[in-house]
């Protein structure tokens, strides 16, 4: 049995193997911490504050980027079987997010994007569960809650506000004032309690301080040649989803209503995503945000073209990458091959 089909079905053994995954995914990180000392490490968001790391294990640390992302690989699975725009219940979007998320060593470690991640999904599936309903305003209202929380995380996630309305709209035809209003009031809750939050307690300018640097530029340092890795990965996952994309055009007649709707709402967080990209404050951590539309896609692809070999072939390129990423490249920027 291939590899991809043991990761494709919906058996119950994925619930123990899928976690079991994660870890070895993330095993070299966890054998040999020495690219990253505890000590040295602040947990910054405007929700929690900074939050000084000094006194936990790297393992602690290493865990608190696998127990989120753990949650995002359920939730993706809980999204596709409520809403079957997959035409089978499968495993495969919560494997690919794990392959793809912990490719890059960096965010083997604890991050506010992966905390954000979590209320975004649960943001598009309040989204998603709106479709044939008489009215969204609860929907809605939810929706850009949960989409603040996200932001309280990890700033740039409070883009992703403008997206609620419009898959509202893309996903019932149209939509009131009311659905706008309820939309951009649950979004500003979360903000509201945190502002009053750090003014009662007289640290209104510690607020200011962790939104400046959450602004701060934040793009890698180094030469083009030192990053060559990392650009023929994302090379690769770029022609990738060129490929599963055309494939899903080609297909998009044969779905129904619903399926069309819902894809395109994931494919508006996918652009929205990409469009993070080009923001001085944004680096190597979008792409958990990215992979979450991202492993639908894939997995529509590597689950239904007739070309069996060709999907065989690309989940194998995706899985050596993230092995490549963990022993090879990072053995080599140590100086030890």
């Amino acid at each position: 049995m291939s590899l991809l089909r043991i990761f494709r079905t919906n058996n119950g053994y994925n619930f123990i193997l899928l976690p079991i995954v994660g870890a070895l995914l993330l095993l070299k990180t966890f054998l040999d911490t020495k690219g990253l000392n505890a000590g040295n490490l602040t947990f910054t968001s405007p929700i929690t504050g900074t939050l000084d790391l000094s006194g936990m294990s790297n393992f602690g640390v290493i865990m608190l980027a696998y127990i989120p992302a753990i949650i995002i690989s359920f939730l993706l699975l809980d999204i596709n079987a409520r809403f079957s725009f997959i035409r089978e219940r499968t495993f495969l979007p919560s494997y690919l997010f794990l392959i793809l998320a912990f490719t890059q060593p960096i965010l083997h470690f604890i991050h506010p994007v992966y905390f954000s991640g979590i209320f975004l999904l649960l943001a598009i599936r309040v989204i998603f569960s709106s479709f044939e309903k008489k009215k969204a305003i609860a929907n809605a209202f939810n929706a850009g809650l949960l989409t603040g929380l996200a932001g309280l995380f990890y700033l740039s996630s409070s883009l992703y506000i403008v997206l609620v309305p419009i898959s509202l709209f893309a996903l019932r035809g149209k939509i009131g004032w009311r659905e706008y209003f309820t939309t951009f009031f649950g979004f500003l809750i979360p903000w509201i309690y945190t502002f009053s939050s750090y003014f009662i307690f007289g640290d209104i300018t510690k607020l200011i301080d962790i939104l400046a640097h959450s602004v701060s530029y934040n793009k890698p340092t180094g030469t083009i040649i030192e990053y060559i890795p990392e650009i023929v990965f994302f090379s690769v996952v770029f022609i990738i989803t060129i490929i599963a994309s055309f494939y899903i055009l080609n297909q998009y007649d044969e779905n129904k209503i619903s399926t069309r709707r819902y894809n395109k709402i994931l494919f508006f967080y996918f652009a929205t995503s990409l469009i993070f990209t080009i923001l001085p404050q944004v680096s190597f951590e979008v792409f958990v945000l990215i992979s979450i539309p991202l492993t639908y896609l894939f997995s529509n692809y590597l689950s239904f073209m007739k070309r069996r070999f060709w999907a065989e072939f690309f989940f194998a390129i995706l899985i050596l990458f993230s092995i490549m990423f963990q022993f090879v490249v990072e053995w080599m920027r140590q100086g030890q091959l």
